[in-house]
């Protein structure tokens, strides 16, 4: 965390040289070479924490005063600390000797962040009388912060070398940002721009869809209402990108006033799902720092794609299985559990479907091939429309029980 200019000295009597290495960072003053001077990475880093750490901070004391700020602080020091644990435990599993030792500390950090949250967090700071609303928003935002994190451990050194974190001043960043990053070496220009244009157009597009529902009549029929929720469901989820672009914007402010800090860009979690057109698709888009997670976690250990037919059913069930805990905190019982399996069992199904078929149809020069696989496009964006508008059907109706005119009328 400290640096200097490279300096070398010369010995008086033997010619000897001496040379001193450091990083590259600011170059003191005449008189001062010895002396250690802040490099301003560092800086940029202490001032991301302090952006990040601050606010949630704050508004936990705000929130449940005394109490809230202490549970938001015991939980803040185990998330923040994973990516630090990820980067010391990089090389563990590279030669496969400690690649379980490292999965197994990650499964008990993801286990311990999410049963402190259910246990303690959430009833401390939202209360034994929180609405459905608030639970959602407090659950979803910190799970995607809780995977972003977590995964890293699971990652390795593959997925550092991926996102390019390659010191614990990068580590400390990635922690503090609710979700994904990857340092790079120059920004994207207009980069940011098309991303906000995209959850505002998106978000625009879903206030325009609920006024439209609004003044038209009763919806009875299933199928229209699984379509109207899927388009609220798909501008909704748009929401948790944006406190991520704000993150992005403290960082590129801390990275103008620390020049010499390396340049930041985040993973947005949601993309627009509404326009995916097959199954795998959808996750590409769909809470993207969840779907990794679950995949280090299940998918990958079990074969993968060589063996598909057997990893994706399990990573589905025990997806399923993590989501009832959510259930409970939701509704305040088990009722929902069931549907979760349902949900997960139908897009699982899917996906499933679409790995194994996809792997036998490719283009190829045989004739008849290209509208063999044409076929199978639209096959698959039919499976895809049918089975996600059935699971945002089930999610509303059956795991959050509501009905689509709560989404039209405004909270109570």
């Amino acid at each position: 965390f400290f640096s200097n200019r490279s300096r070398t000295m010369q010995g008086d009597g033997g010619g000897e040289e001496l040379t001193v290495v450091h990083e590259q960072g600011v170059t003191p003053a005449d008189g001062d070479a010895g002396i250690p001077v802040l490099d301003q990475s560092f800086l940029g880093t202490l001032f991301t924490v302090l952006l990040t750490v601050a606010p949630v901070l704050a508004g936990g004391l705000s929130l449940q005063g005394r109490r809230g700020f202490v549970a938001l602080s015991v939980y803040l020091i185990a998330l923040l600390s994973t990516p630090l644990l990820a980067y010391r435990l990089r090389d563990w599993g590279a030669s496969g000797r400690y690649r379980w030792a490292r999965y197994v500390v990650g499964l008990g950090g993801a286990s311990c962040l999410s049963t402190f949250k259910s246990v303690l967090l959430i009833p401390v700071l939202l209360g034994q009388d929180r609405s459905l609303q608030s639970t959602v928003l407090v659950y979803a935002a910190t799970a995607l912060w809780e995977c972003s994190n977590v995964v890293l451990v699971f990652g390795g050194s593959e997925m550092l070398a991926q996102l390019n974190i390659t010191s614990y001043k990068h580590a400390v960043c990635a922690a503090c940002a609710p979700c994904q990053v990857k340092f790079t070496h120059a920004r994207r220009p207009g980069l940011m721009t098309k991303r906000v244009s995209l959850v505002v157009l998106w978000g625009l597009f879903g206030l325009g869809a609920r006024a439209l529902l609004k003044a038209l009549p009763t919806i009875t029929s299933v199928v229209v209402e699984a379509e109207a929720l899927a388009i609220l469901l798909s501008s909704l989820v748009m929401v948790f990108d944006v406190p991520c672009l704000v993150w992005e914007c403290l960082a590129i402010a801390v990275t103008f006033l620390c020049p010499a800090m390396q340049p930041v860009e985040v993973v947005l979690p949601y993309g627009a799902v509404y326009l995916s057109a097959s199954p795998r698709d959808f996750w590409r888009r769909w809470s993207r720092p969840a779907s990794q997670l679950i995949r280090h976690m299940v998918y990958y250990p079990l074969g993968g794609g060589n063996r598909a037919f057997v990893a994706i059913p399990i990573m589905f069930v025990l997806n399923a299985c993590m989501h009832f805990q959510l259930g409970r905190d939701l509704l305040g019982n088990s009722s929902g559990s069931v549907w979760w399996l349902a949900i997960f069992g139908i897009t699982g199904t899917a996906a499933m479907i679409d790995v194994l078929v996809t792997e036998h149809i490719a283009p190829d020069p045989q004739e008849g091939a290209r509208t063999l696989l044409l076929g199978w496009k639209a096959t698959r964006w039919v499976l895809n429309y049918v089975s996600l508008r059935a699971c945002a059907w089930l999610f509303v109706h059956k795991c959050l029980q509501l009905r689509l005119a709560d989404f039209l009328e405004p909270a109570q």
